[in-house]
């Protein structure tokens, strides 16, 4: 089966697919060639940004968003309410996620 390395360029939640903005995924050529066209993905360009992030910790979609997207990245910041999408309560849980 041929494949296509694309990046998403928005959520593909509501197209069943369970990748955020960001994500850099091979898809079937054909999949893939129908996301383009509808403007979810664009073809992969450039060096691949790894997402070291588990798919469940709070805030993810709006972390690799802002291009945070490993743990390290994550710990190295002081103050993740500096991002539009993430309050104090939503920093304190992201803090607890990697405390266990």
């Amino acid at each position: 089966m041929k494949t296509k390395k694309v990046t998403f360029i928005r959520n593909g939640m509501g197209f069943g697919l369970g990748y955020f903005k960001g994500d850099t995924v091979e898809l079937p050529k054909k999949q893939a060639d129908e996301l383009i066209e509808l403007k979810i993905v664009e073809p992969f360009k450039g060096a691949e940004i790894k997402i070291d992030l588990p798919d469940d910790i709070p805030g993810r979609a709006v972390l690799i968003k802002n291009g945070v997207c490993t743990i390290a990245e994550i710990n190295s910041i002081s103050d993740l309410t500096e991002f539009n999408g993430i309050g104090k309560t939503t920093e304190k849980e992201i803090r607890e996620y990697f405390k266990s």
